[in-house]
Parts: structure tokens; sequence; C-alpha cells
């Protein structure tokens, strides 16, 4: 912090009891101190003028020969001096010693020689300006550029806009930092004076390029610069001319993405034509452009028209584009960015952005509908199996959620029926809606699943009706009769092993066998007397009642053949 300086080189030492002659002789004891061998004492010396606030031409001239010693920790001390004596006309020059530190490799006396010159204010924007015109060292030209952005003024910041014309796009993007804290500081008068300015010298760099038809080369430090100037000061008003470069094809790449970059900062307010300009870009523009576009799109809040689009992008060849599409979808808000992260997880075959999709939607509240939706939609069996496992856990939940879960919830209860109807339905993806149907309404999965059974056995499609019913019969909620239903249809199938297993399993749980057998019109004699075979081979009772059933047949083979496995087991 700069001390109050006195009016004369010795009113601060006179408010102590001195008088002038007694101060002048101190201060020309202090001035001796400076040229001492001893480095601490040098260091004394300027500290202590410093703080006294001595002033006139033998002191600046002191501390200036000072700083140009060359011994570092001597030359912050000094420099720190000239920043509290920084007013004046004597002050003003020790001007070039400070600015001969600008490019010292000890960061404490560079800081300490941008300090200084800052304190000297618009005295100080001439020599800077003049030596940044002339100095190819990168450190000096931060420390001049730094000043300049502090300083201030109209003369200070057109000196900064002369130090971006350069084909160092590192060294232009360093100067326009300079100007950021002198953009924070500014009142908004300033920052739309700069707005102006900048927007004006970018605007001509673009129409002189045009003319003169020299392509991408033409001034890219300035307009990199600039833009980043542009986005700094954070006001929509430069929107316009950043779309216009971003979407300059003849601008460099690297001038068509600071545009874009600087979008994130001023487009608050402007989603729907920025937004358009970015997904416009991430579309057609090459990578790096496409990637900087869909990152800037995450700054905006994103209109739902553009959700069919991004849709599009996530389902695109490029990977890195596809995932930060998806990202952005995620950004929309309710059902139409659900719907479209719905349609990328049930169409993509990409395991990645699969992934990214689901983890997504599984955060969203209307997440459960969207999945829904999609399931309804879809008839690939891999997107079907996906589907269905993600939406499963929330699947009672969606009985609750209003008219439309509910709605959504019957619908998909009657597609799992329908679908699981099918010939061959007892694998692939659609068997994976059965147990989410069942999760959602295990009472009307099973009836309808059953009434879908009955109609595929008088249709005779025998391969669908058993998928169907080991679908019913194999579940935790199977009836004894889902059982038997079972057991019969397997017999049929030739699948007499597998029907036994489940006839022994029914007849430990107490079911009546021989009664089912007798009633069931559609099965063969010839199939119920390897039923009733087996059983008295095992001596179960129930062998010889079905057995005995077939022998009161009559005179017919079977009615035979079971009569006489009745006397060979003993029963007659």
């Amino acid at each position: 912090m700069q001390a109050t300086c006195p009016a004369s080189r010795t009113s601060s030492i006179v408010k102590f009891g001195y008088d002038s002659a007694m101060a002048d002789q101190l201060i020309h004891k202090i001035l001796g101190l400076l040229s001492s061998e001893a480095h601490e004492r040098q260091i004394a010396a300027a500290i202590v003028l410093g703080e006294i606030g001595a002033r006139g031409e033998a002191v600046t001239a002191a501390l200036a020969a000072t700083v140009a010693g060359g011994i570092p920790p001597v030359q912050r001390h000094a420099l720190e001096a000239l920043a509290r004596l920084a007013s004046g006309k004597a002050a003003r020059k020790a001007l070039p010693a400070v600015l001969g530190c600008f490019g010292s490799r000890e960061d404490p006396v560079r800081r300490a020689a941008i300090d200084a010159a800052i304190a000297f204010g618009d005295d100080a924007v001439g020599p800077v300006r003049a030596r940044l015109a002339e100095t190819t060292d990168a450190a000096e030209r931060r420390a001049l550029e730094e000043v300049l952005g502090r300083v201030g003024g109209k003369d200070a910041f057109k000196a900064l806009m002369a130090a971006l014309d350069t084909p160092d796009i590192e060294a232009a993007r360093a100067a326009a930092l300079a100007v950021r804290q002198r953009v924070k500081d500014a009142n908004p008068r300033e920052r739309s004076a700069y707005l102006a300015a900048v927007t004006k010298v970018l605007r001509a760099k673009m129409s002189a390029g045009r003319a003169s038809g020299r392509g991408p080369g033409l001034g890219v430090g300035l307009l990199v610069g600039g833009l980043k100037i542009l986005g700094y000061l954070e006001d929509s008003a430069a929107v316009p001319t950043l779309i216009a470069f971003a979407r300059d094809a003849r601008q460099a790449p690297t001038v068509r993405e600071e545009a874009i970059v600087a979008l994130r900062f001023t487009a608050r307010g402007k989603a729907a034509s920025v937004g358009t300009t970015l997904i416009d870009l991430a579309e057609r523009a090459p990578p790096e452009l496409a990637r900087a576009a869909l990152y800037t799109l995450a700054s905006l809040e994103i209109p739902a028209a553009l959700a069919p689009r991004l849709r599009k992008l996530a389902l695109g060849r490029e990977p890195e584009r596809a995932l930060l599409a998806i990202e952005r979808l995620a950004q929309i808000r309710g059902a139409v960015g659900a719907d479209a992260l719905a349609a990328v997880l049930a169409a993509t075959a990409d395991r990645g952005r699969a992934e990214v999709a689901a983890g997504a939607l599984d955060a969203r509240p209307e997440g459960a509908l969207a999945i829904g939706r999609a399931l309804l939609a879809t008839h690939d069996g891999e997107r079907v199996a996906l589907l269905a496992r993600l939406l499963r856990p929330r699947a009672r939940g969606l009985a609750t959620s209003g008219a439309a879960g509910k709605k959504l919830a019957r619908e998909l209860v009657t597609a799992a029926v329908a679908r699981a109807g099918k010939a061959g339905a007892g694998a692939g993806g659609d068997a994976d809606l059965v147990p989410l149907a069942r999760e959602i309404d295990r009472e009307a999965t099973g009836a309808g699943l059953r009434a879908q059974a009955v109609k595929l056995q008088k249709r005779q499609d025998t391969s669908g009706a058993l998928a169907l019913l080991r679908l019913i019969g194999q579940s935790a909620d199977a009836t004894a009769e889902d059982g038997y239903a079972l057991a019969s249809a397997e017999l049929r199938a030739g699948r007499r092993d597998e029907a036994l297993a489940i006839a022994r399993q029914l007849l430990d749980r107490g079911f009546d066998l021989a009664a089912a057998l007798r009633r069931d019109r559609g099965l063969d004699p010839a199939l119920r007397y390897q039923v009733g075979f087996a059983l008295c081979e095992r001596r179960h009772p129930a062998g010889e009642e079905i057995l005995g059933d077939l022998a009161r047949g009559g005179r017919s083979k079977i009615a035979g053949m079971a009569k006489a496995k009745l006397k060979s087991a003993g029963y007659v």
C-alpha cells in the first residue's frame, strides 16, 4: 500500500522533531548507505527512504542506481521504495531503471518492478508502450502487458490491443489475459467502450481478410486475443460478432475455436440463436471445433427443439462427438430429453454410449417413463433385454406415477404377454419382458399368459404354447394346474423325462394327477399309459389308478397293455 506523500522531501522528518537542515543531513547519510558494499545496509536504506517518504532528484537517482546495480534482493527493496515515491517529476526519471527489471529472471524483482510501474500510473503508459513495441522477450512482454492492463485508460488499452497483433498465438492470448483485470475493474461505461473498440478492430480485420483474399493467416493473433477479450467482457452484445467468427470457414481453426469458447461467457439470454449455431458446428465442423461447440453448449439452457439433432449426433460414427451429445441431451429437462436418451439407449450398438445414456436416464425422475416408452417401440432382442433390466427396479413405481404411468404399465403388461406368445419366445430379449410385467402386475401377467397359451394350443402352435407354459409353470407363483399344463405339453412334445419329473413334483404336493389326466381330452391314451407305467415302476399308488382308468377302456391295445402291467405289478 502506497504511503501518503509529504509536500516536500523533508516534511515527514520535520514532523518527528527534525529541522530542515537536520533532515537534509539525515537523508544524505541514508543515501550514503545505498552505496555501501554491505547489501543489508543497502536494503535497510531503501526501506527507510520509502517509509519516510523522502523525495527529490537525489533520492530518485540513488534508488535508480541501486536498482541498476543488479543485486536481486537489493533491487526488490529499491523498487518497492520507488513505488512509494512514484509521484512527481523527479520520480519519473526512475522509470527507465524500473523498466529495465521487467526482463529479470528473478520473479520477486519482476513483481516489484510491475508494482512500481503501476504506481507511476499514466506516466508509465508511454514508456511501457514503447518498450512493448521493441522487446521480444516473453517474460518481459507479459510484465509490460500486465502494467498496461492494470493502469487502464484509453492509451493503455490501445497499447494492449496493439500487443495482440502478433503471429505468436500464445503471446496474443497472454496479452489478452492482461486485459482481464482491467475489464473486471471497469465501470459499465468503460466496458461498453472496450466492447465497441474491440468489435470495431475485429470486424475491420474480418473485412480486410475477405477483401485481400489472404485467407486464415491474416492477423490471427489479434483475432484470437480480441475474441478472448470479448469473452471477458461477458456482454451479450458481443454474440453476433462471436457467431460470425465461429461460422466463418475462412478463419483459422484457432480463431473459430476462440469465438466458440467466448460464447460460453456472453450467451446468457441468447440460448436459441447461439444453440442453433453450436449444433450446426457440432454436426458439420471438424472434430476439434465440434468438441468446443458441444462443451460451450453445456453452458446454456439447451432448447428442447435441439433434442432430435443431438440424438442423431449421439448415434453418429464419431464416438467422442456422440458421447458429448449424450451429455448435452441429459441437460434437456422433462420428457423430451428423457425420451431422446431412451431412444439412443434403444438404438445404439455401442456399449459405452448405452452405459452413459442409461446412467443419465437413471438419475432422472421421468427416466422410468422414457425407458418404458422406448421398450414398447423396440423389438431388437438385446435392446429389449437391456431396457427391461434397467426398468425392473423402478417398475412398481410406474403404477403410482400418475395417469401416464398407469397407462404405460398396462401397455407393458399387454406387450409382454403378446410378445411372449410368439413362437420361440422362450429365448431372446422378449423373455425379459415377462419378469418385468410380473413386477408391474403379477396377477394380470399370469392371467394374460394363461389365456395366450390356450389360444396357441387351439391353433395347434405346439412350440409357442410350450414356450409360454414354461414361462408360466417355472415361475415362483405357478399353481399346481400350471405345473400340470406344462407337464402335459412336455409329454406331447416327446419330452417324457421332463414331463415325469414335473408329475412327481405335483404328486409330492398332493396333486390329484390321475383326475387331471382323466379330464385332459387332448392327451393321447398312449401318453397317459407312459405316465402310469413309470409310476407303477416306482410303486406309486397314482400309477395303479391311471392304468386302471386305461384298462377299463374296452378291448383297445392300450387297455390290454394297461391290464398286463397291472397284473405283472401284482395289482390284480
